[in-house]
């Protein structure tokens, strides 16, 4: 009897152990994670799906995203067109993610998000990212190389800390601080590149247990780095004494082109760039030879001084100034153009019953080729003027008709 009461004793503790295991292979692999927004792990990898911001999480109340549980299983994620956030502490502890896809359009990273992501060995930022949250990055000690947005204002507190494989950093131009801890105990950190934008650093922003810092790229000038030096601790500035201080001309970035047409003549428009002051605008009609052409702040340009019928082909440059000179960026991408008159504007009365149309001159204009319809959509060629008027006499009494001139 008791053999058979410790059997059954076994047999129950057996099967209760059993149980988490159990809920833990039912646990669902999908789900919400923002208003608007599904998570699905898939084997490996985890896709983020939909529209609007992921949400935030937070580890301190244990509020962790629904896929932690499964965090050692994702090696890629995939962040899908839509999503404009990634939330605090979202992939945190994911140390066996190798591979993050962030899609054009995302503006915030959030702090902690990346944190403990051990394996991480390249993220690339696209530029529509304005804000990388503290300790975004910590301990990402995979990580070799960053490309920072040129959209972002500052590099947060202690966003690459302990990133012992980041080699060298370039800073965008138009980041404007550098907060504490920024980069400290990036130990195999060699180099690293510094706008003249840049006007705070914190007390303990770079050098702290960067050992193998050897080359400092800036482009101020002695006075405002000394300046800048001034504001951390003593024994941080004691560290980069070592290191070779390079002053140069930092460009920006290349501005993204786009074209269209305005009252027929090439409208050419472009994003922002950070630290730019101006624009300088080459034009050519080859497509080969390009010269400049002229100069704007603004970030579109109409070029009133085209003929028909030419095609048009555009770069921009954006423009810094540094030290009292202009620095030009690389050239933008080329867009081009083939000038047609601008499209007439109609306006339509009756004489003696019958439909007159009238429009204005278009500049550059021949002549005008009139369609006609009776339906509002099947248009036909119907006559030609070379006049800013035309009467159809021929149009039938009772019948609507409908008319386009080009």
């Amino acid at each position: 009897m008791k053999k058979r009461i410790l059997s059954f004793a076994l047999a129950l503790c057996f099967v209760l152990t059993l149980l988490p295991a159990a809920f833990a292979d039912s646990a669902p692999t999908s789900g919400k994670c923002g208003d608007n927004l599904t998570w699905r792990l898939n084997g490996s990898v985890l896709t983020i799906s939909g529209k609007g911001d992921m949400d935030d999480y937070d580890d301190f109340y244990l509020e962790r995203a629904p896929w932690y549980e499964y965090k050692d299983r994702i090696i890629y994620v995939v962040i899908e067109p839509g999503v404009t956030s990634i939330g605090g502490h979202a992939f945190m502890e994911c140390y066996n993610l190798k591979s993050v896809a962030i899609p054009s359009g995302l503006t915030t990273i959030g702090d902690y998000a990346f944190e403990y992501c051990t394996k991480l060995e390249t993220i690339t930022i696209p530029d529509s990212v304005t804000c990388v949250g503290d300790f975004a990055f910590q301990s990402c000690k995979a990580l070799k190389y960053i490309e920072l947005p040129s959209g972002i204002a500052n590099i947060n507190v202690a966003t690459f800390y302990n990133c012992a494989n980041l080699q060298s950093v370039s800073i965008p131009y138009g980041v404007i601080s550098i907060e504490n801890g920024a980069f400290d105990n990036c130990s195999r950190m060699k180099s690293i590149t510094i706008p003249a934008t840049v006007t705070s650093l914190g007390l303990t922003s770079i050098f702290e247990g960067c050992s193998a810092l050897k080359d400092i790229y800036y482009s101020g000038t002695k006075e405002q780095w000394e300046e800048l030096k001034a504001e951390m601790w003593s024994e941080d500035r004691e560290e980069i004494e070592d290191a070779t201080i390079h002053y140069i001309k930092m460009r920006p970035k290349a501005p993204e082109l786009k074209i269209t047409t305005s009252a027929g003549k090439p409208k050419l428009s472009w994003n922002a760039v950070n630290g730019a002051v101006k624009y300088w605008i080459y034009r050519s009609t080859d497509g080969v030879n390009f010269k400049y052409y002229d100069s704007t702040t603004s970030i579109s340009y109409t070029n009133k001084s085209t003929s028909v019928g030419t095609t048009y082909y555009y770069k921009v440059k954006a423009v810094t100034v540094s030290d009292g000179e202009n620095v030009a960026s690389g050239y933008s991408n080329v867009k081009s153009i083939q000038c047609k008159p601008a499209a007439p504007s109609v306006s339509i009365y009756r004489t003696n019953g019958k439909p007159q149309l009238k429009w204005n001159a278009v500049t550059g204009a021949a002549k005008y080729w009139i369609y006609r319809s009776t339906d509002g959509v099947n248009f036909k060629y119907f006559d030609s003027t070379t006049r800013t008027s035309y009467t159809n006499s021929g149009a039938a009494s009772g019948t609507k008709y409908y008319y386009r001139v080009k």
